[in-house]
C-alpha cells in the first residue's frame, strides 16, 4: 500500500523528501529500492557513487531505467572527489566518473565532501588548493549542467557552516553550492537553523538524519530520537521557499526508511494544517 507523498509545498515549488540509497545496496536490487520509495510516498531517490550502488556508467543505467519504471526521479547523487589530494589525475578520474554518472542518471546536481588533506599539507595551503584547483572542476561541471554540491561533515576538512561558509566565498563559482546536512552541522557545532539563514541562496540538496550533541552520546540516532527539529527545520526551509529535494539517509533497512518517513509525514502533517 502506497502512503500519502512526501512533499511540502512553498511559494513557488515543492520540498520532495527521499531516501538515499547505497546502505541497503547489494541487499536490494534497483527496483526493490524504487518499490520502497513509492511505498513511503516518495517521488524522488538518491544514489552514491561507491562499491556498494553505483561504480560504472552500466550500474547508472540500470539505476536510472528502474527509476523511471516506477516514476521516480533521481535529481542528484553522491560522489566524494579527492579535492586535496596532491594526485590530480586522480581527481580527474574521478570527475570524468561523475560526468558520466550525473549523464545516465539525468541528474543536474551532486555532492561531495572535501576530505582531510595530507598529514603535511597546512591548513593555508589547503585552503589555496582549493581556491586554485576547484574552479576548473566547477567549470566542467557548469558545461553539464550540473551543480556541486559541498558537505559540511565530521573528519573532513569542511566541519561546520563557517567553514562551508567560507569555502563558497573563497571559491565564488556559480556552479558551487551547499549540501545543507542539518545533523552534521549540528554535530559539527552549527545551529541548522541559522545556517539555513546564512546559506538561503545556495542551497540546492539535503539530508535528514537525527543526532545528540552531549560528550557522553554525540553522534547520529533514528530520527526523531534526537535533538535535531524537523518540524522547524522544514519549516524554516519553506518560510525561505526553498523547494529543494532532501533525503533521508543512513538508513540500513527498509524497516528503518519506513520510521523514518513515518516521523517526517507528522511533521509534514502538523506544517500543513
Amino acid at each position: 500500500m502506497t502512503s500519502p507523498t512526501l512533499n511540502l509545498t512553498t511559494a513557488s515549488g515543492t520540498i520532495r523528501i527521499g531516501y538515499r540509497s547505497p546502505q541497503l545496496g547489494p541487499a536490494l536490487d534497483a527496483d526493490a529500492k524504487m518499490l520502497l520509495a513509492t511505498a513511503c510516498g516518495m517521488s524522488v531517490i538518491e544514489p552514491q557513487c561507491n562499491q556498494r550502488e553505483i561504480t560504472n556508467p552500466t550500474q547508472a543505467r540500470d539505476y536510472a531505467a528502474a527509476a523511471r519504471r516506477h516514476s521516480i526521479a533521481v535529481p542528484s547523487f553522491g560522489c566524494d572527489l579527492p579535492l586535496l589530494t596532491e594526485d590530480l589525475a586522480a581527481n580527474q578520474a574521478q570527475l570524468d566518473q561523475a560526468l558520466a554518472v550525473a549523464e545516465h542518471l539525468g541528474a543536474g546536481h551532486f555532492f561531495t565532501r572535501v576530505l582531510l588533506p595530507p598529514p603535511e599539507m597546512p591548513q593555508p595551503r589547503a585552503w589555496e588548493r582549493l581556491r586554485r584547483h576547484l574552479p576548473p572542476v566547477l567549470d566542467r561541471c557548469r558545461a553539464a549542467g550540473l551543480d556541486c554540491g559541498i558537505e559540511a561533515d565530521g573528519g573532513t576538512f569542511i566541519t561546520s557552516t563557517e567553514r562551508l561558509l567560507h569555502l563558497l566565498t573563497l571559491v565564488d563559482h556559480p556552479a558551487l553550492v551547499a549540501n545543507f546536512d542539518a545533523c552534521n552541522l549540528y554535530l559539527g557545532g552549527s545551529d541548522p537553523l541559522a545556517t539555513v539563514e546564512t546559506l538561503a541562496t545556495r542551497i540546492r540538496n539535503g539530508h535528514i538524519k537525527d543526532g545528540i550533541w552531549h560528550a557522553a552520546r554525540h553522534g547520529e540516532v533514528a530520527i526523531g530520537q534526537g535533538e535535531l527539529d524537523w518540524h522547524a527545520l522544514l519549516g524554516k526551509l519553506r518560510h525561505h521557499d526553498l523547494a529543494v529535494p532532501l533525503f533521508i539517509e543512513h538508513c540500513k533497512s527498509p524497516e528503518q526508511v519506513r520510521a523514518a518517513a513515518e516521523h517526517l509525514r507528522r511533521c509534514l502533517d502538523e506544517l500543513q494544517l
